[in-house]
């Protein structure tokens, strides 16, 4: 396995966020990361890649805990495209992909031009990395994974900020890296880019991992609907035969001429679906126990 992860916790400042998360990523797989805010996603990278240690249970990558090896190994099985990131100083963009190259001791073998190419970022190298857009700054930080030429690819939200081309163009790029057998797990929002270019899907909620498993499966599944408090519709790209999911919304002619003050009493996974509904609704909807 190039990943495994056995039953982590982590969280921050005592409060646990992810809560005995299990599962194993093989070389060759592109998995996305998903679910709604708060449901562990980038807390769950952040474990993986060495930033966060887990308060309990085992990460570990090819094979070894990532937390019992040195650094500059860890750096060469693993690269992190983050969510976001602030410079305290002003780097140029090439300078901050040669970065990539720390494990290496810095040689690069044309990695650093390979990885700006790659990334359509070779015409930013020689510009300030704080006077780039939000979306150019995602493909200089994807750029510095690349440099670092790992069997591994961590990302938490690698399509943040950028055009639709870009987006399809980034995950174009994990797709193909990961037909060349790299592992690659990625936090993604967008459930039908997810549908596009995943293999596997892991959906996160309340810390737990709600479902595992191939992408049609997890996104046809009820799950999607009790996760995300939402209706979906599921259409069949014809000329894919990928799954496609239209959120339902409520048209304002539906909408309640008589709007009344409802309060629900439920779980965030069993009231949530009908929260939203109601609320579309017009109704005046408030949520929990009252003493």
């Amino acid at each position: 396995m190039a990943i495994e992860a056995v039953a982590i916790e982590a969280g921050y400042g005592g409060a646990a966020v992810l809560n005995f998360v299990s599962f194993d990523i093989r070389p060759g797989e592109l998995v996305a990361i998903i679910g709604p805010n708060g449901s562990g996603k980038s807390t769950l990278i952040r474990a993986l890649s060495r930033t966060l240690l887990p308060t309990a249970g085992t990460v570990r990558m090819l094979g070894d805990d990532i937390y019992r090896i040195p650094a500059k190994e860890a750096a060469r099985r693993v690269a992190v495209v983050p969510q976001h990131e602030d410079q305290i100083f002003d780097f140029l963009v090439r300078e901050i992909v040669e970065m990539g190259r720390y494990a290496w001791d810095g040689e690069s073998s044309g990695a650093v031009g390979r990885a700006l190419l790659a990334t359509s970022s070779d015409d930013l190298s020689e510009r300030p990395f704080s006077q780039l857009s939000g979306g150019e700054r995602q493909r200089v930080l994807l750029a510095r994974a690349l440099a670092q030429e790992t069997p591994i690819l961590l990302l938490d939200e690698p399509t943040a900020h950028m055009d639709v081309g870009y987006q399809i163009a980034t995950l174009s790029l994990l797709r193909r890296f990961a037909g060349e057998g790299k592992a690659v797990a990625a936090a993604l929002h967008d459930l039908n880019l997810v549908s596009g270019f995943a293999d596997r899907v892991i959906l996160l909620h309340a810390g737990r991992i709600a479902a595992d498993g191939l992408t049609e499966d997890v996104l046809g599944s009820a799950e999607i609907e009790r996760v995300y408090g939402a209706t979906f519709e599921r259409l069949r790209d014809t000329r894919t035969g990928r799954i496609v999911l239209v959120p339902e919304f409520v048209p304002e002619r539906a909408k309640t001429s008589h709007p009344r003050r409802v309060h629900l009493i439920g779980g965030g996974g069993s009231a949530a679906a009908l929260l939203t509904e109601l609320w579309q609704l017009g109704h005046q909807v408030t949520l929990g126990i009252t003493q």
